[in-house]
């Protein structure tokens, strides 16, 4: 089960769901706690809005009982039962009355994960996994090949150098999306209901990948070639696409358009 913590501030007033991130299988129960942490030296009640403050009913999980945090209590956790309903992706906020004399940040909401199945998601995540292996072991014959001979003649330097950039761009697309919380946000304002398409091990076969490509390119370097080279058509397209990156790149980085790079880099593969 993935979990995490977020802390939601508003100057004297935070409220603290640890975990703030998890996973649950349809019908599973997981837990999290809410606590209020304040100044405020009264109750307060707190309910439960669904997909960024727009509903406050939900089919994809059991719907949360609104919670009463009595005065002199600010640091008592309250425990939440999340119930799986529905296989996919939900934000769940809150509506504080007295409303705290503050703005919270962008980070006061739970984020949950519903998968179809506990079994489902494991096979998942094997299969991933056993994918992953065998991918990976399809590099190593080559680079062990061109250390016994000592040579790469009669490797495609243009394989290798579209090889590279393909890898390059493939781990920043998981990465970010596995990691970039704004990329996150992104994609579940187009999606959401949907889940994160990345798991770990696409991301370690991303950088696995790259790594593989970097090392077949270093013995390139040094074993005998035969004066073989990357084609010119190879390297303007290679410089074109990387261009392509930089100046995208940056616009979408002043205008700050995660979803968009990543969609470009995803363009690139």
């Amino acid at each position: 089960m993935e979990k995490s913590s977020n802390k939601l501030i508003a100057n004297n007033h935070a409220l603290l769901f640890d975990p703030a991130s998890l996973t649950v299988a349809v019908g599973y129960n997981t837990s999290t706690t809410i606590q209020l942490v304040s100044e405020q030296d009264e109750s307060v009640h707190v309910s439960f809005v669904y997909d960024e403050d727009r509903t406050q009913s939900t089919d994809y999980i059991k719907p949360l009982e609104p919670i009463n945090i009595p005065r002199h209590s600010s640091h008592m956790q309250i425990v939440l039962q999340i119930t799986g309903l529905r296989p996919g992706h939900l934000i769940v906020g809150c509506n504080a009355s007295p409303i705290l004399n503050a703005s919270l940040t962008e980070q006061d909401f739970l984020r949950i994960n519903i998968a179809r199945s506990e079994k489902l998601d494991r096979i998942i995540n094997t299969i991933g996994w056993l994918s992953f292996i065998a991918w990976s072991c399809s590099f190593y014959p080559q680079i062990l090949l061109n250390f016994q001979r000592q040579s790469v003649v009669g490797l495609s330097f243009d394989f290798l150098a579209f090889n590279i950039m393909g890898f390059f761009c493939y781990s920043v697309y998981n990465i970010a999306f596995y990691s970039w919380r704004n990329v996150q946000d992104g994609y579940m304002k187009l999606h959401p209901h949907g889940v994160i398409p990345v798991l770990i091990n696409d991301v370690v076969f991303g950088l696995h990948g790259f790594i593989a490509s970097f090392i077949t390119i270093f013995q390139c370097l040094f074993f005998e070639h035969s004066k073989q080279r990357v084609s010119y058509t190879t390297s303007i397209l290679l410089v074109l696409f990387i261009l392509f990156l930089f100046i995208t790149t940056i616009l979408t980085s002043v205008d700050r358009i995660d979803l968009l790079l990543l969609k470009i880099f995803n363009f690139c593969l």
